[in-house]
């Protein structure tokens, strides 16, 4: 599956409306959240999908994240498998990649 098809689905209620980037592991998209809003959503690539490893890595980020709570720290909102993606879905943040 490619970054431009997911572009319009539907991923555990987030609505992908634009590819944002990727990384190493995942390829991050902005999304409207169930509740309204923007979220910021990350989907584990394709390929790593398939590795126990990479799976268990992308899981307990996800899970980290859902354990802060801090005003300078980007809420995780909820995380998980949905049609054979995994996905971690988090609070949208306005501004200039950091790069």
């Amino acid at each position: 599956m490619t970054q431009d098809s997911l572009i319009g689905r539907t991923v555990a209620g987030y609505r992908l409306i634009q590819h944002i980037g990727e990384g190493g592991t995942a390829t991050v998209y902005k999304a409207e959240r169930p509740e309204g809003g923007l979220a910021a959503v990350k989907v584990l690539r394709t390929r790593l999908a398939q590795d126990p490893v990479a799976i268990k890595r992308f899981l307990r980020e996800a899970e980290f994240g859902t354990r802060i709570n801090h005003p300078n720290i980007v809420k995780t909102y909820t995380f998980g498998q949905t049609e054979e993606m995994y996905y971690l879905a988090m609070e949208w943040v306005d501004g200039e990649a950091l790069e």
